[in-house]
């Protein structure tokens, strides 16, 4: 094949996409927590952080129960607050005996009954009956009255009394969409201050029968022995609270900036938001509640709900906000050019020269990572098990009208695999495209290299503020709902590709069709790194030049070309490779490309007219440079495509 027949067949453009503290009992505390630490991290910084790091650093944590939880067990100073703050032992006595008598009654009163105890404080925290066994009150149109009265009749199993259970708050009365089921709840409160977690629900038929009850009250306490005022400011328990997860918050820096009721929220100092502080009671075990701080401060990107002793700066709870997810999938990909690399070639016009397939390697991962800890969601949704997460939606389009009409769902779950054999095939001549194992193996290929396009991208800025492809942006700028449609062996075309770069809130959509090989077995640009990086950039591009109204002349459309194989190779490349080397973009793909039996030269040219390489690498038959190409190569009277290797 000529030089200028591949010119002629390539004329147009082939690819187009805060008085004084205890100060020892929180120093120990913190302490004991700091050996937990591996690496700390400022609110906002987000280079230090892993999801290793927040599930492993700053683990969840709750006094009453941290003995039973490995990652605090050997904590000292834990227990000897614990040990500290016990109730008597007649005391426990006297509440466990009336408990246990509470309990017998109500078991004799229902058939099919069932009581569910809390961990933390041994006390009950579900009541219900089986089903078709009645229920716990009568049909009734008072729902509130129904619960009180239930509660205070069964005071005793529940640790309080009677008179504690006619104090209860009412919260919420409602009942569901469909009408069938209702909810009340009540909110237990010492002197005006909430009970942390003090809440009880009771779950109600469409008819108003009372079918279970959920929730844990502090029991055997007698609130006129709890202070209400503590030693420990709103802004001491802010900071405190920040110094258990590695942040230098100073109390000095955490103004007050408003108060609603008893919660006061304080300036956000170095933390991402500003933070805020309300007093509670915490059940520390029958008999004994705490006056104690909650305290939410928020970071970037982790946030957490602390509660810090009112008294001695203790922190006794705490409880991550940012709910990252943990499930990882594999995939089975190319994780290099192609299922024939050749990157450096080695190829020369006329040689045909052809490369072996390559194995796949399987790939395990979450997709929040780090450096990725962007990716709130990961690639795919904790629970999901297709190819479709918030950056990419990967299948394909096998039929029109346009859309994907096949995505991958893995088997085992989170396995995306398959077992196909791409040309030139090992062993020769390899599977048709068209074959189901080769379909499902392009689909993983597609949503891995496109996921991996976003997080590299995102890392070199092409975030939700520039206009990215992504469903949801998490409040970080930008219009949301337009991950990338990647559509493999699309049905509109061959021997191509395209993406379609709407304006910001509307879906990128990614075709990639089949390359045909003439008598040989087709190939498949949607395994084709080089190519599905070169349409994955046109989106980047577009975007960042006027929000996809940009590169409208013939100038600066070729500029969008040179950058998509450029950041093709640039994303493909390692540091093995040779600078003077010569490279082709799509070289795997184009193996005869559009039925020419001939074209062999797949490997130099891939789908330029020269292939990339440095001015002063020259070789070949004519001992010249391998891209010849100048500025005055745009120029149609200056053109010269006869000066090349």
């Amino acid at each position: 094949m000529s030089h200028r027949h591949r010119q002629s067949r390539l004329k147009q453009p082939s690819l187009r996409r805060s008085r004084h503290v205890h100060v020892f009992p929180i120093l120990a505390l913190l302490a004991a927590i700091a050996t937990t630490v591996v690496t700390f991290a400022q609110p906002g910084d987000r280079s230090l952080q892993s999801l290793a790091d927040v599930v492993e650093v700053n683990p969840n944590f709750d006094i009453r129960t941290f003995k039973v939880d490995p990652r605090w067990e050997g904590n000292e100073a834990a227990a000897a607050f614990m040990s500290r703050m016990s109730p008597a032992a007649s005391l426990r006595s006297d509440l466990a005996a009336s408990r246990i008598a509470g309990v017998a009654e109500l078991e004799k009163a229902y058939k099919g009954l069932t009581i569910e105890d809390n961990a933390a404080l041994g006390g009950t925290e579900v009541v219900s009956v089986e089903p078709g066994s009645g229920f716990l009150t009568p049909a009734t149109g008072d729902r509130v009255g129904a619960l009180r009265r239930f509660l205070s009749a069964n005071a005793d199993a529940y640790g309080i009394s009677a008179a504690q259970a006619a104090e209860l708050e009412l919260v919420a009365d409602y009942m569901n969409p469909a009408g069938n089921m209702g909810y009340v709840e009540f909110e237990q409160k010492f002197n005006g201050i909430p009970v942390f977690q003090g809440l009880i629900r009771g779950g109600f038929t469409a008819k108003g029968e009372l079918a279970r009850t959920t929730g844990v009250l502090a029991t055997g306490v007698e609130a006129s022995a709890l202070p209400t005022t503590g030693v420990v400011t709103a802004a001491r328990a802010v900071s405190l609270a920040a110094a258990t997860v590695g942040w230098q918050v100073a109390e000095a820096a955490l103004a007050q900036k408003a108060v609603d009721g008893a919660k006061v929220t304080l300036d956000r100092a170095t933390m991402a938001d500003d933070a805020k502080a309300w007093p509670v009671y915490f059940p520390l075990a029958p008999g004994v509640a705490r006056l104690a701080w909650a305290t939410q401060i928020i970071g970037d990107p982790d946030g957490f709900l602390t509660v810090v002793d009112a008294e001695t700066g203790t922190m006794l709870f705490r409880k991550s906000l940012t709910n990252y997810q943990a499930q990882s999938a594999t995939y089975s990909v190319y994780t290099s050019d192609s299922p024939a690399p050749s990157s450096p070639t080695a190829a020369l016009p006329g040689a045909n020269f052809q490369v072996p397939v390559v194995s796949r390697t399987n790939v395990t991962l979450i997709g929040n990572e780090a450096p990725n800890t962007f990716n709130n969601l990961g690639w795919i949704t904790d629970g999901a098990n297709v190819t479709s997460g918030n950056n990419v939606e990967a299948g394909l389009d096998l039929v029109g009208p346009d859309g994907i009409d096949l995505i991958l769902t893995g088997s085992p779950s989170r396995v995306f695999s398959a077992t196909y054999n791409p040309a030139p095939g090992n062993p020769a001549p390899g599977d048709d495209p068209s074959t189901p194992a080769f379909r499902n193996g392009e689909i993983a290929n597609l949503f891995y290299w496109s996921n991996r396009f976003h997080d590299l991208t995102y890392l070199l800025g092409f975030n939700e503020v520039s206009r990215n492809f992504q469903n949801d942006n998490f409040g970080r700028g930008g219009l949301g709902a337009d991950r990338v449609r990647a559509e493999g062996q699309d049905s509109s075309g061959t021997n191509n590709a395209n993406f379609l770069t709407p304006v910001d809130g509307t879906s990128g959509r990614m075709q990639m069709f089949i390359f045909t090989a003439g008598t040989s077995v087709d190939r498949s640009s949607g395994i084709d790194q080089d190519v599905i990086i070169h349409e994955l950039t046109h989106g980047l591009s577009n975007r960042l030049h006027n929000n996809g109204s940009g590169l409208g002349t013939t100038m600066s459309g070729g500029m969008g070309e040179g950058w998509s194989d450029f950041y093709a190779r640039a994303l493909l490349a390692d540091a093995s490779e040779n600078v003077n080397g010569v490279y082709a973009t799509g070289g795997w793909a184009t193996y005869k490309f559009g039925n020419d039996e001939a074209f062999t030269d797949n490997y130099y040219y891939g789908i330029r007219r020269f292939p990339y390489a440095v001015r002063t690498a020259t070789g070949g038959p004519l001992n010249r440079p391998f891209n010849p190409l100048t500025f005055a190569d745009i120029d149609p009277a200056q053109i010269n495509l006869t000066d090349g290797a």
